[in-house]
């Protein structure tokens, strides 16, 4: 038994729907993923219990947003808009901004001082 067929049979928290001959699958492909800067994206998570069991799995590493069922977010594609330009203030445009914040706030390796600082000795380097 691998640790998220465990975290399942053990899960006393929110509820998992997953059908159990994946988690040999999962595990199996998933596994050299844990510890690291995962992006785990999971539609339709219901009551969360799947996304708590995937960040038991990965670890503190993971991207912490949950981007939760939103009608907004169903009919936007209809409209021919991305969520954004269709309904800014629903609560799945706004889980899409916190995405991207967070997105933004783990990838960037420099703030503007660093770089500006990195910028200033490339062009004393390039000085004839």
């Amino acid at each position: 038994m691998n640790d998220l067929e465990a975290y399942f049979r053990d899960n006393t928290g929110r509820q998992i729907h997953k059908w159990h001959h994946y988690f040999e699958i999962y595990d199996r492909h998933l596994a050299r993923f844990r510890g690291t800067d995962v992006h785990v994206l999971e539609f339709g998570v219901a009551q969360g219990g799947s996304m708590q069991m995937w960040k038991e799995y990965f670890g503190p590493r993971m991207f912490k947003t949950v981007i939760p069922r939103n009608v907004r977010l169903a009919e936007a594609p209809s409209f021919g808009k991305p969520i954004i330009l269709y309904d800014i203030g629903s609560i799945g445009a706004q889980t899409y901004l916190s995405v991207a914040e967070e997105l933004i706030r783990r990838t960037a390796t420099k703030t503007v001082a660093e770089a500006r600082e990195d910028e200033r000795i490339l062009s004393l380097e390039a000085a004839p």
